[in-house]
This record gives structure tokens, sequence and C-alpha cells, in this order.
């Protein structure tokens, strides 16, 4: 069996616990919809994709699939979708370098899956 590149498993891992994270809240939300009148269930929907997302990443990556740098840039928007309701209005446009940051490395996360996925087939 091949050994997994470092930035493999690192990659994986935190997306891993990320949907993890992600489960949690989704509990935590859910919970508050259920014991708390007026409260949006859209929380819980929002972090239940949110779980989801990453731990599929997070099994592609492990599995050194083909379509995991896709999955991989899914998951990074939906991060920065969400992101866009956390911060509404003229407040996003002060995340812009942070989303530039993001977006950067999202892309070098992509080069890199997609030359580990090459080396599989």
């Amino acid at each position: 069996m091949a050994k997994k590149p470092y930035t493999t498993m690192l990659l994986a891992t935190v997306f891993l616990l990320l949907g993890l994270v992600g489960i949690a809240a989704f509990v935590v939300a859910f919970q508050a919809w259920l014991t708390t009148t007026g409260t949006s269930s859209l929380a819980a929907l929002f972090t239940l994709g949110w779980s989801v997302t990453f731990l599929a990443t997070a099994v592609l990556i492990w599995l050194r699939s083909r379509r995991a740098a896709l999955v991989f840039l899914a998951a990074i928007g939906f991060l920065l979708f969400l992101a866009s309701y956390i911060f509404p209005g003229a407040q996003l446009l002060l995340l812009l370098p942070l989303f530039g940051f993001i977006l950067l490395l999202a892309f070098l996360g992509y080069q890199h899956l997609q030359r580990a996925g090459s080396k599989t087939t």
C-alpha cells in the first residue's frame, strides 16, 4: 500500500475536524430550534450542509479520489457563502482581504489535490 503524503493527511484531518465541528454545531442549533420559539431552522440546515460537505471532502481526500479537488472547491465556496450571511451588507467588504487569502489557499489546495489525484491513476 502506498504511503499517503503528509499534506494529504493534514488536509483530510482538517476537513474531518471541521465536519465534526459542524455536526456539533448542528446538534446545538437543532436543540435551540426545538426549545426556543422564534428561532429559525435555517441555522441548523446551514450547519448540516457545512458538516456534510466537509466530511465528504475529508473522505474523498483520504481516498485520493480524482473528484477530491472539485469537492474541496465546493467546500471552500460553501464556507464563503455562509460567511456572506454572517456578515451582511457593507461589513462583507471589510472581509475581502480574508476572502482573497482563502481563495488563494483554495487554489493552492486545488492544485495540490489535482496533482495528487493524477499520480494515483
